[in-house]
């Protein structure tokens, strides 16, 4: 089983006592608890990272639940152990990050998931690149970054198809 992070603790019973709901639920926001089908999947994760990062292949994985079911505290867990086990390093040109975390935009388009994904890697977004370099600009720091592992959140905000009136 992989160990949890450390969480803050409690507040005491008193403050327990008059504290709100929304003052409850900010305090557990980000908590992730263990079921058995939660350690499965975070056990896959970390055996496929190792085998991607030893064959240099890549690999994907899709994790898909309703409303609620605990998908971003999963991805924001899984987040948080690829730093640990890859971390970022500073390089004398750039900051080298193994593993980053793309929130798709609303609406999502290729060319905003490519400037939200330069931003991320702290490049320039703000240049105005026609989108065939936006998306070459992309590639190449992606891989300048070194960049092993994509972790992608609201997922759902991708367009399922194309309609004669673009994406739909």
């Amino acid at each position: 089983m992989v160990a949890p992070p450390q969480y803050p603790k409690a507040p005491e019973k008193e403050k327990w006592r008059g504290a709100s709901i929304e003052e409850r639920s900010r305090w557990s926001l980000g908590m992730f608890f263990f079921h058995p089908h939660a350690d499965y999947i975070v056990r896959s994760v970390l055996e496929r990272m190792e085998i991607c990062a030893q064959s240099r292949r890549a690999d994907a994985m899709l994790v898909i639940g309703g409303a609620g079911s605990g998908k971003t505290a999963l991805h924001d867990f899984l987040f948080e152990i690829a730093k640990r086990r890859y971390p970022p390093r500073e390089d004398p040109i750039q900051t080298i990050a193994p593993v980053v975390t793309l929130p798709v935009p609303e609406p999502a388009t290729g060319h905003q998931l490519c400037v939200n994904t330069l931003g991320v890697l702290g490049e320039p977004t703000e240049v105005k690149r026609p989108k065939d370099k936006t998306l070459k600009h992309v590639k190449k720091a992606l891989i300048d970054c070194e960049v092993q592992l994509i972790l992608v959140d609201n997922f759902q905000n991708l367009p399922e198809r194309r309609g004669k009136r673009g994406v739909q």
